[in-house]
């Protein structure tokens, strides 16, 4: 389902604008139509079109919309291998969840007596005792990460920027959380100071965990500038020609994120994940990401 919200009229440097989805309304987003005010920049920036015009290289060689529908639905196997094994060298990272619960245990001595059992003669198991036991257990947490970039960014920029919100998750999965995986785009209108927020729910959790899903949606550059735009000229906002200019730093995030939990749009206490186009910094907010969900800190 497609949701879609729009907060604030007076500050217009606080508008947000969000729309909504979750990965299985990706195929079907150009069905949607796409709002009159909208119409003259989707015409020039996305439909049929626009596959017959410019360089295929800025769409990471995508020659039609299918090829992108292909990519989500079967995988990518290149970048897949890649994050995997980003994911494998940080293996550990993370302490297996465990959740501590108080047994109670029977014995010849302890913090109660059972008066019947003591009256039978069973003083080897007449007092009870409660003990801390740790077992593996489960925590749910919503990760929300940036993909996508400005047309200035490269295809391996944009990898980079994607990559990392898959490999939080199979970490974080592999050691026993549930994990609710959330891609965003946070792009600012100039012309009325408005954020439109892109967000796409790709796993929710208890969900099984499919890293190739997940970078097949949000590290491939050609998918990011089909369907991502699509769902860019579909906001409840006016967007102009050259769709806006990515803001997905770790602050520009955490304010339109925090401000769509007040709306209700989104789960509150998400841990974010701000923009990265290098390896180094990919793996620096890994880090930091995986510190701030075991920690209890939201990034």
């Amino acid at each position: 389902m497609i949701l879609t919200y729009h907060d604030g009229e007076a500050d217009k440097a606080a508008t947000i604008a969000a729309i909504l989805c979750d990965f299985t309304d990706l195929s079907t987003l150009h069905h949607h139509p796409i709002p009159e005010y909208n119409a003259d920049t989707a015409s020039e920036e996305v439909g049929d079109h626009v596959w017959t015009k410019g360089d295929p290289k800025f769409r990471a060689g995508f020659r039609r919309r299918k090829d992108a529908e292909q990519l989500i639905d079967y995988g990518w196997q290149e970048g897949t291998e890649r994050g995997s094994a980003i994911s494998l060298s940080l293996d550990g990272v993370v302490d297996a969840v465990e959740a501590i619960r108080r047994r109670p245990t029977w014995g010849d001595s302890g913090d109660s007596l059972d008066v019947d059992r003591a009256l039978r003669g069973d003083w080897d198991i007449a007092f009870q005792s409660s003990a801390n036991l740790r077992t593996n257990g489960t925590k749910i947490v919503t990760i929300i990460g940036a993909f996508g970039g400005n047309c200035n960014r490269t295809t391996e920029e944009l990898f980079w920027n994607g990559v990392q919100i898959a490999v939080v998750t199979d970490i974080l999965e592999n050691a026993g959380y549930q994990c609710e995986v959330i891609g965003a785009n946070n792009t600012r209108h100039y012309k009325d100071e408005t954020i439109s927020f892109c967000g796409v729910t790709a796993k929710r959790a208890g969900d099984p965990v499919r890293i190739d899903q997940l970078i097949s949606v949000f590290a491939h550059a050609g998918v990011f500038r089909t369907i991502g735009f699509e769902m860019i000229v579909r906001s409840p906002t006016v967007v102009r020609p050259g769709l806006g200019t990515s803001r997905m730093s770790i602050a520009d995030m955490t304010h339109s994120v925090r401000k769509l939990e007040q709306m209700g749009a989104l789960p509150e206490g998400a841990v974010i994940i701000g923009e990265a186009f290098t390896q180094k910094d990919a793996i620096k907010n890994i880090r930091a990401t995986l510190d701030a969900v075991t920690s209890g800190v939201a990034a």
